[in-house]
């Protein structure tokens, strides 16, 4: 049958018949059966097997016209990477996502849309510096910058030091916006629309809020800006193996990661300066300072501090099983959409999260053991979560910032007012088909013992 034409009935009941499918772990029976309904259905009326294959032209023509005219921009190697770069490392992210991910049509078309969005953000940033080249001038000073496994309280613990009426934040309508062409409220629209699951599954979309509460003044992580330079790719997909040139490449690529910082500067730098219609006067001040998280920056703490010489670092530390438990229900609920159902298996999603975080943990205790003079913060998620306000006091005692009685009152007006942590992120290993001893290794128990056990 054609794409797009009306359905006859009797399609409409195969279609029901194939919906009919018993759910594996890890989500809500009415989750399941919702998201499996609008995925088949989709699939079914919009593509063939091989129309499920993600193509990023879309992205190589943005990429050409963007890099069209960038000797027009002083310094531009400055403002944005060599174009043969990120042309590599996308195609490396296409023919892994194609080969590995199992992607339902929504899944190959959403990641077409969202690479595309993403590499408009690089067009953002090279057409504000073309037209405001002394931008790239302005100093970014001592940012905080907060790293740790996924799901340590990382996110919690940024928009606590957010609060600071000192502090120049990321917040996720500043990630979505055009800084020439946007409003603040045209930006959170975007937020909205980029971030809202309704067209799939409006309990999927509560589901993925319950892991990770996004509103556009919410501060949130960068994960959009490094995105084009593929560093998180390998959090995308499904069953990446460990040991694949595609992974290897993606996250072991020195000068990607160097460069997907460097844009993080730029962005920075982008939302601190007066040409910028959005920046508020007091955002300018040199006396501000950025705070500013990912945890997949710890797969390559080096090359952070290349860019960022000066940073104030804070690692964030939870048990390592409770940090999959929670990690591997995140990707649960956030890959479902992407993924041809017949093919989704959240044993699979669990061993995805296993593995990557096992890298993270090997790589942060490497860096800890190799910099014992680094004046860097550790803090539990329990104690995040348990002190929120002790915790900032502290982290500021360490770095020697002045913790004012503003910043205090305005923290326990926040805390008072916060929401109880969302059950959704309490799954049990076995949602997943694992147990802890298999996701313990050598890496993950050093991990524990020097950052967690007995904290």
């Amino acid at each position: 049958m054609t794409a797009g034409k009306s359905l006859p009935m009797q399609h409409l009941g195969e279609i029901q018949k194939q919906t009919t499918i018993v759910p594996r772990k890890g989500l809500p029976m009415q989750h399941w059966g919702e998201m499996r309904c609008h995925i088949r259905m989709l699939n079914w009326l919009l593509g063939s097997e091989a129309r499920r294959k993600a193509d990023f032209a879309e992205p190589r023509k943005r990429l050409d016209e963007m890099y069209a005219g960038l000797s027009e921009v002083k310094d531009a190697e400055a403002a944005l990477p060599k174009k043969e770069r990120l042309l590599e490392m996308m195609n490396y992210f296409e023919e892994a996502l194609n080969k590995y991910m199992f992607q339902s049509f929504v899944g190959a078309r959403g990641a077409e849309t969202f690479v595309a969005a993403n590499i408009q953000r690089l067009g953002w940033a090279y057409e504000f510096f073309r037209q405001h080249p002394r931008a790239l001038e302005k100093k970014i000073e001592k940012p905080i910058i907060i790293l740790g496994l996924h799901r340590t309280g990382s996110t919690t613990l940024q928009r606590l030091l957010s609060l600071d009426p000192s502090a120049n934040e990321m917040n996720l309508w500043k990630i979505c916006a055009d800084p020439l062409n946007d409003t603040y409220q045209s930006a959170c629209t975007k937020v909205r629309r980029d971030f809202t699951f309704d067209a799939v599954s409006p309990s999927f979309q509560q589901g993925l809020v319950d892991y990770h509460p996004m509103e556009p003044d919410l501060p949130d992580e960068d994960s959009m800006l490094v995105f084009p330079f593929f560093r998180v790719a390998a959090d995308y997909a499904v069953n990446y193996p460990s040991e694949s040139v595609h992974v290897q490449k993606l996250m072991n690529d020195p000068q990607q990661q160097r460069d997907g910082f460097r844009f993080v500067r730029q962005w920075m730098k982008m939302w601190s300066v007066k040409e910028n219609p959005l920046v508020k006067p007091e955002e300018t001040e040199e006396t501000r300072h950025w705070v500013i998280k990912n945890p997949s920056h710890g797969y390559a703490i080096k090359e952070l501090l290349e860019e960022f010489p000066d940073a104030r670092l804070v690692f964030t530390h939870r048990k390592f099983a409770e940090c999959i438990k929670s990690m591997a229900g995140l990707k649960l609920v956030c890959l479902a959409p992407l993924t041809e159902p017949s093919m989704f298996d959240s044993h699979l999603i669990g061993m995805n999260a296993t593995i990557f975080e096992q890298i993270l943990a090997r790589r942060t205790v490497e860096f800890v053991k190799e910099h014992p003079s680094r004046d860097d913060v550790h803090v539990t998620h329990k104690k995040i979560m348990a002190d929120p306000i002790g915790t900032v006091r502290d982290i500021y005692e360490q770095f020697g910032m002045p913790f004012t009685e503003e910043y205090h009152q305005i923290l326990k007006e926040f805390v008072a007012g916060s929401p109880p942590v969302p059950s959704a992120v309490k799954k049990s290993l076995s949602h997943f088909g694992l147990t802890v001893d298999d996701v313990m290794n050598a890496d993950a128990a050093a991990y524990d013992a020097m950052f967690v056990d007995g904290k």
